[in-house]
Formats: C-alpha cells, sequence, structure tokens
C-alpha cells in the first residue's frame, strides 16, 4: 500500500435521500466503524459498531486505489434534479485524501446523470464489503 497504518486516520460515507433509506459509516478514534441506517426522513433505524480486520482495511485501500477516488472531482452536481440520492465521502489515508459529494451525479457517470456509474457502484460494494455486506445504497 505504501501508507502507513492499517486503517484511515479520517473516514466517513454516506448515501441516500430523504424519501428512502439512507445510510452512513465514520471511523471513531478507536478505529470502529459506526454503521447508522436511516428510514425515510432521515429517522434513524440501526446504529451497528462494526470492527473491520487489517485484511478488511488493506482490500478496501486497494479497491480505493484501483478505482482512483483520490482523483474524484469535489462535487457532482445534478441542478435538473431537486430530490433523489445524495452522497458524500470524506477519507484521510496518510498521505492521500478525498472530499466528494453528489447529487444525482457520480464518478465515472456517461449518459445519464441519475444513474450510478459502473465505478461508483464498485465504490458502494467495496463499503459494503467492509462493513460485513450491510445494506450501503
Amino acid at each position: 500500500m505504501g501508507e502507513k497504518g492499517s486503517c484511515p486516520e479520517g473516514f466517513e460515507v454516506s448515501i441516500g435521500g430523504y424519501m428512502g433509506f439512507s445510510y452512513s459509516v465514520s471511523k471513531s478514534e478507536k478505529g470502529l466503524l459506526r454503521y447508522t441506517s436511516f428510514s425515510q426522513g432521515y429517522t434513524p433505524y440501526e446504529t451497528v459498531t462494526v470492527t473491520p480486520s487489517d485484511e478488511d482495511w488493506e482490500i478496501f485501500r486497494k479497491a480505493l486505489d484501483d478505482l482512483d477516488v483520490w482523483n474524484w472531482q469535489p462535487e457532482y452536481p445534478n441542478p435538473d434534479v431537486c430530490d433523489g440520492t445524495q452522497w458524500g465521502i470524506e477519507i484521510h489515508w496518510g498521505e492521500k485524501k478525498i472530499a466528494s459529494r453528489g447529487d444525482n451525479n457520480y464518478p465515472g457517470t456517461a449518459g445519464s446523470l441519475s444513474e450510478t456509474s459502473d465505478e461508483f457502484s464498485r465504490f458502494l460494494a467495496a463499503v459494503r464489503r467492509l462493513i460485513g455486506n450491510r445494506n450501503f445504497a
């Protein structure tokens, strides 16, 4: 990996919308992940503590590098849609940092802005694997 430490210094990812389920994952100072799902209207539904192994973090880091998330744009807006899916990521891992967000628009999108790109779908799959295959998206 070329980076010290088996897990990121900072980690927060979220996805969802007001009209459906939403999800958030953030890392505590102790290295544990707090996974929260929200029902419609961002009402908390479930909160679980997840403890990824060093191997889980290593696999996740490889996915981040393979997807080159470190070069995603800061924002992926879609002014043509007022509601829908919003997402955000903030990850700080050694020398690498990314802060990116979108509204019904995703890195790697070709064609319709409101359709999730393959690149972003692979990112979501990596997050799901990291959190024990819980719902995330």
